[in-house]
């Protein structure tokens, strides 16, 4: 009962967050009031009919790129940019490539302040550059490490805005930075939704690539394995940030658990038994294996003795999002296949007559003050002192709100 208990006072906090975000400058609260729709939220069911209409509404908003109720730009971006962005970054180990012919040129000077302007962060040196001007139909360049030009760092060749190459002096890879300020300037500026690998590569050449593209949020193509991090200087292990590490960690992981689950399939001893999964200890560890079986075909069981703060059997782990995107898709899948169930059962009782209420009636000033989802929330007076109900609050729910492949 306890849990339970937890479970609806968690889930009351999570739908005062839904009621405070805004679709089109207007709150989710005062799009319902103007709808003339309420829910009883001082129960489970109706905090999940809430989270319902919650869903179609973002759903709507994400079904094109031009929703009236489009999220960040307001559903204004241009039909030319989306065709723009819809090419990835290609890169590609060495001089190989071949530059567009009759191409805009513009973006080739823009390629030149911002390498110059990166430059210009390396204090109390900045690094040179020597362009090769015979490249006329693209921006090549050599870096160096001093004024002299005693020290070269990388060549960097542009063929096109979003077809570069890399490499370094003597068959050598350059330093992770160079691969990290290419994928960083590809998402934040050419706005790309991927990078391509491309041609030959060595190991560690495609490593700092693939940290580069974790650590900037952008998905690969053309790079499936795992990401050996000892293929990097010991100072650019050191500079990684702890959440790229675990996000590289948790690839790693999935890797290798999926591989021993299709293993257990092509075993004829153990291609009929589920996994049990109730020895392992750390719910992330045991999120990541029940989605590395599932996506294999292999069954799952004892996840009850593992996740035991859901009475509804829900997957709960606080790592949610730094896991790769087809484990949380696993994750998601099982756990809106409960949220579903669940709603069935209640979906006649869901709705009363009266404001919206939480386990007080929610009012405008409440409602301001409510953290965003993605921030962090402080814990209910009730579970001040309870370490247990502070770390759960940050994954309950959290399955039924998985972010969309």
């Amino acid at each position: 009962m306890a849990d339970e208990n937890e479970t609806l006072k968690n889930a009351q906090m999570q739908a005062q967050a839904w009621l405070a975000e805004e679709f089109e400058g207007k709150k989710f609260i005062q799009i319902l009031a103007d709808r003339g729709e309420s829910f009883d939220l001082t129960s489970l069911s109706g905090c999940l009919a809430l989270k319902k209409k919650y869903d179609d509404l973002k759903k709507a908003q994400n079904s094109d790129g031009n929703s009236k109720s489009g999220e960040g730009n307001g559903g204004s971006e241009k039909p030319e940019e989306k065709k723009e962005n819809s090419s990835t970054l290609t890169v590609s180990q060495g001089g190989a490539g071949k530059s567009e012919e009759n191409q805009d040129k513009n973006w080739i000077e823009q390629k030149r302040d911002s390498w110059t302007k990166w430059s210009g962060e390396h204090k109390p040196n900045a690094y040179t550059y020597d362009e090769d001007k015979e490249f006329e139909s693209g921006l090549k360049f050599d870096v160096y490490k001093d004024a002299e030009k005693k020290e070269k760092l990388a060549t960097v060749q542009y063929n096109a805005p979003r077809d570069v190459s890399i490499s370094g002096e003597d068959g050598k890879v350059p330093a992770l930075e160079f691969f990290d300020k290419i994928v960083k300037e590809a998402k934040e500026v050419d706005h790309v939704p991927g990078v391509t690998f491309s041609g030959e590569m060595t190991d560690d050449f495609k490593a700092k690539l693939a940290v580069a593209c974790i650590k900037n949020g952008l998905p690969m193509k053309g790079f499936e394995g795992k990401i050996n991090l000892d293929l990097l200087s010991e100072e650019e292990r050191a500079g990684l940030d702890e959440k790229t590490v675990k996000q590289i960690e948790y690839r790693n992981k999935y890797i290798d658990a999926k591989e021993a689950a299709q293993a257990r399939l092509s075993n004829d001893e153990t291609k009929d038994k589920p996994f049990d999964l109730s020895k392992v200890k750390d719910v992330n560890e045991a999120a990541i294996l029940y989605a590395a079986c599932a996506n294999v075909g292999v069954k799952v069981e004892g996840m009850e003795k593992v996740f035991t703060k859901s009475p509804e059997g829900l997957i709960h782990n606080s790592d949610f999002g730094l896991m790769p995107e087809e484990a949380q898709s696993a994750i998601a899948k099982h756990n809106r296949e409960i949220h579903d169930k669940m709603l069935d059962r209640v979906k006649d009782k869901s709705r009363v007559p009266g404001p919206v209420v939480a386990e007080k009636e929610i009012s405008p000033q409440d409602v301001l003050s409510v953290q965003r989802q993605d921030q962090p929330k402080a814990p209910l007076k009730s579970a001040q002192n309870t370490s247990e109900a502070s770390k759960f609050q940050q994954f309950v729910l959290q399955g039924l709100n998985p972010r969309d492949s």
